[in-house]
């Protein structure tokens, strides 16, 4: 799903830490995350002034960790405002 730019109000790691057991991914995928860092970030529901959605998702591929893709979020896309 793709959220316009200026709907995207928050993004960051999980401040607790916790990590999504990517383990049953084994054999199925050559490489990837196996304790992986969660993040989100939070929208404007599209055509609502008011709602916000939290979308969470965990690292997957070692090339884009978590830090990276808050990184892009908060500085490209927020920083374009």
């Amino acid at each position: 799903r793709h959220y316009p730019v200026q709907s995207v109000t928050y993004a960051g790691l999980d401040p607790s830490d916790r990590r999504w057991d990517n383990s049953y991914l084994e054999g199925s995928v050559t490489k990837y995350v196996k304790n992986a860092r969660m993040f989100a970030f939070v929208a404007r529901k599209i055509g609502s002034r008011t709602d916000n959605t939290c979308h969470i998702f965990a690292e997957l591929e070692t090339e884009q960790p978590a830090t990276a893709v808050v990184n892009f979020i908060t500085k490209v896309m927020m920083g374009r405002r």
